[in-house]
């Protein structure tokens, strides 16, 4: 009887994200976290008790047509694991392209998600949210990745940022504005607010690497003008968040500790990661905050009390982006790991000395550090999964497809029976 016992929990189904949840749980990673009732900056977050959800996940669709059943995996997906590990599933509408989006769709998702027997609310929260309900977190972390030079405004066409991007074999081409003023780009980015710039005209682009073998990291665009209605916004706004943009800050500011998606997001979770640490002075406040304080701490101990912070920063010396502060770090970094010997007491507090004179620049590499010396994922980030999407086959799949055959007529509407939604 006892062996047949051992035998059944020995064999318990399970999958890759459970063994990274459970993993997560064992090591602490994503605590403490504090929870105010409502998604924010951790600044918010810190007025309220520690998070007692366990894991915070997300469904996060756009609403922009009726769910299929490749949508459904998600959704068991989610808000399952959220049921069985004591934490939440938070209903978000990823709302940033007014022009594709409508109530129509929100009524029908929400449906969707009750029918199979899940819900946003209990008796303790309701969480239910729109990336909307963001746009002004949104726009000021725009800003400060333009004032510390990790963003600019771009005033190539359409085309000709297509054409510079490059190809799979060859890198892309600097814009001709990549190196423009940040006092420049902040007055233009403001004058984009205000509406004072045709539609088309000019785009915000953040400043990562044109020469990337990944295509996603050639300078995506963050921000476009759109002079459109938003269905919750009204004409509040005139410009939008990029999804790629928006996304991964959604996560942010709604505390989510495990980011699931499909596979055709993997070749985006770089960016995903490249926003959510370069948000983190305006996201993490007080986490940003405490980073300083060790380092402040650092600069004062001896060689052998800071050589694992430089050692590790040698380690993560890729994490270094393109501005000049960083490049230069980059330089001596690139030298202690040709010549470990130039590891010294001189340079090892050269390495602490310049992240600490300007840390809100080098947040992607603190992260990475500070998690690897102090406390497993430092500022509290959510991290990115994939699994395989569901598919059908000979059946289409595609939501952006689908919305194609009802508009162009090919089916009698989104109730068809030879829909999948």
């Amino acid at each position: 009887m006892t062996e047949n016992k051992e035998k059944a929990q020995s064999s318990h189904i399970t999958n890759f994200l459970r063994n990274i949840i459970n993993e997560d749980l064992k090591q602490g990673v994503n605590d403490p976290r504090h929870w105010c009732g409502h998604p924010g900056t951790y600044t918010e977050q810190m007025e309220g008790p520690i998070d007692e959800a366990k894991v915070r996940l997300r469904f996060p669709p756009e609403p922009n047509g009726y769910l299929h059943i490749g949508h459904a995996k998600s959704i068991c997906l989610n808000f399952g694991l959220a049921k069985d590990y004591a934490g939440r599933c938070h209903m978000r509408f990823d709302d940033t392209n007014p022009v594709k989006e409508d109530q129509e769709y929100v009524d029908s998702i929400l449906g969707s998600v009750n029918w199979l027997g899940f819900d946003w609310k209990d008796a303790k929260e309701t969480n239910f949210y729109f990336a909307s309900d963001y746009f002004d977190y949104m726009y000021e972390i725009a800003e400060h990745m333009i004032k510390n030079g990790l963003a600019y405004v771009d005033e190539q066409t359409a085309e000709q940022i297509k054409e510079n991007r490059g190809t799979l074999h060859t890198p892309g081409i600097d814009s001709p504005f990549r190196d423009r003023p940040a006092e420049e780009s902040l007055r233009l980015f403001r004058e984009m607010r205000e509406g004072k710039h045709p539609e088309g005209s000019m785009v915000l682009r953040s400043k990562v690497d044109m020469s990337s073998r990944n295509i996603n990291l050639r300078d995506p665009a963050i921000y476009r003008i759109r002079f459109a209605e938003h269905h919750r916004t009204g004409d509040k706004w005139c410009i939008y968040p990029m999804y790629t943009f928006a996304h991964p800050l959604e996560d942010v500011l709604e505390n989510i500790t495990h980011s699931i998606c499909t596979l055709e997001f993997e070749d985006q979770r770089a960016f995903y990661n490249w926003a959510t640490e370069r948000s983190v002075p305006i996201t993490r406040a007080p986490l940003f905050e405490k980073a300083k304080a060790v380092l402040a701490d650092l600069q004062k101990k001896s060689f052998e009390e800071i050589k694992p912070f430089a050692e590790a920063a040698v380690k993560f010396k890729w994490k270094l982006g393109q501005t000049e502060t960083e490049r230069e770090l980059a330089s001596l970094l690139a030298d202690i790991k040709a010549n470990p010997e130039n590891l010294n007491d001189a340079s090892a507090h050269a390495i602490v000395n310049a992240v600490a004179a300007k840390p809100e620049v080098f947040t992607p590499l603190l992260q990475d550090v500070l998690s690897a010396t102090v406390k497993p994922n430092f500022f509290l980030l959510p991290h990115q999964y994939e699994f395989n999407r569901l598919n059908l086959t000979y059946v289409v799949m595609s939501k952006r497809k689908l919305i194609a055959l009802v508009k162009e007529g090919l089916v009698d509407g989104w109730d068809d029976p030879r829909m999948p939604t």
